[in-house]
């Protein structure tokens, strides 16, 4: 069974770019280096070793993401990545399924994929949005609401998105109110919650601007060819008729 026949934002790793070859080999590199930082630093082996793997894998959602933001572009991926090694000395391990849920509602809102999402891929995001929310924070409940809403608006329309954004509201409205919901993480800072939608408000516009210049229809410019005068020199080019443009 083909992974498209599943999922629509889920995508095999292509080990013929060269990219991706080098992003997997820095990912395993990264994971080496990790275990070995909080080995040497005195970490037990097992806990090493699963740290060591969740840097590796939030080198490669990072990379992921940065392909994301910018298709047209390979290798500005990697520049998030080489600045995820020191945030993650220096600050500690993101939250992997933090990184995973933003990866997913990026595709499905920039349709970097080209299909819309398939039932089990809104499923299993609603289903790690409402995780969140409990986990985490209630935040992610409304953020995702918002993604599904963009989904359901932005050409071409999801309409089934609006649906799951109603339902991931009213989940994530009664888990907040029933006191379930997280809010304890302090990282949500009001400074975080301004850079985050700034960043959010430039990628909708140029999601927006995309969207409107794929609608518009091309011009295509007629077959011409070079044609010489009847009345000059065989050699020399008619420049009064410099095209013979079939309609």
């Amino acid at each position: 069974m083909k992974m498209s026949n599943v999922t629509s934002i889920g995508r095999p790793l292509d080990f013929s770019y060269p990219t991706n070859t080098a992003i997997a080999v820095l990912a395993a590199l990264a994971w080496i280096g990790f275990f070995l930082y909080r080995f040497l630093g005195g970490q037990p082996a097992g806990a090493s070793v699963l740290w060591g793997l969740g840097g590796g894998a939030a080198l490669f959602l990072t990379w992921a993401q940065g392909r994301e933001l910018d298709p047209a572009h390979q290798g500005s991926a990697f520049v998030g990545v080489a600045l995820a090694v020191p945030g993650i000395i220096l600050l500690g391990m993101p939250g992997l399924l933090v990184l995973a849920w933003f990866l997913g509602f990026s595709r499905i809102i920039n349709r970097t994929v080209g299909k819309t999402p398939t039932v089990l891929d809104a499923a299993v995001l609603a289903g790690v949005s409402v995780a969140l929310v409990v986990l985490d924070h209630w935040l992610f409940g409304f953020a995702a609401a918002a993604a599904f809403l963009l989904d359901a608006a932005l050409p071409p329309a999801n309409g089934k998105s609006a649906f799951l954004a109603a339902a991931v509201t009213v989940v994530s409205a009664a888990l907040l109110g029933a006191g379930v919901a997280g809010s304890s993480n302090t990282n949500y800072t009001v400074a975080s919650g301004v850079a985050v939608a700034a960043v959010s408000l430039l990628f909708l516009s140029s999601r927006l601007s995309s969207g409107a210049e794929r609608r518009r229809p091309r011009r295509t410019r007629p077959a011409c060819r070079w044609r010489r005068c009847a009345s000059e020199a065989p050699r020399r080019w008619c420049w009064s008729t410099l095209y013979s443009c079939s309609p």
